[in-house]
């Protein structure tokens, strides 16, 4: 509960309250979503099971990142865009590093679907295991992909 009331505002919010159904609350469904990922003593023990998104918006087609050969800090992230759809096409990426900031929040990464490529800039994390979570957002709906990342 107190990790998800950290979260109401940069997700829960903008992003919950508008997927789920009226009848149940974006903060119930995000808590529940949540907490396979959490242990008894109320830590994150498997963050592979965090979700940060919820909505309709399928996923693409072969999503791939893999770290730039010539800078440690940029990840190459490549997927094929199988919506013929042209409001699709606008779908922004957004991504969340997990286990960089304390603060955890959505980053517009300046990439959209029909891009099918993005540079990814990885926050600095002291040589730490980091997860990144990618998803295309529109006004109501997400999709959502994680990578687990080594750097």
């Amino acid at each position: 509960m107190k990790y998800a009331s950290r979260m109401m505002v940069p997700f829960i919010k903008p992003i919950w309250n508008k997927a789920v159904p009226n009848s149940t609350s974006g903060f119930n469904q995000f808590v529940k979503a949540n907490k396979p990922a959490f242990g008894k003593n109320g830590t994150v023990n498997d963050p592979g099971l965090l979700r940060f998104s919820i909505g309709s918006l399928p996923l693409p087609a072969n999503l791939n990142a893999i770290l730039s050969s010539e800078q440690s800090n940029i990840l190459n992230v490549s997927w094929k865009n199988q919506i013929s759809d042209l409001v699709r096409n606008d779908d922004h990426l957004m991504a969340v590093f997990y286990n960089v900031h304390p603060l955890i929040v959505p980053i517009e990464t300046g990439f959209i679907r029909k891009d099918e490529q993005a540079k990814i800039v990885i926050p600095d994390n002291s040589g730490k295991e980091i997860y990144l979570y990618l998803f295309f957002k529109v006004q109501t709906r997400h999709c959502i992909q994680l990578i687990r990342c080594l750097k």
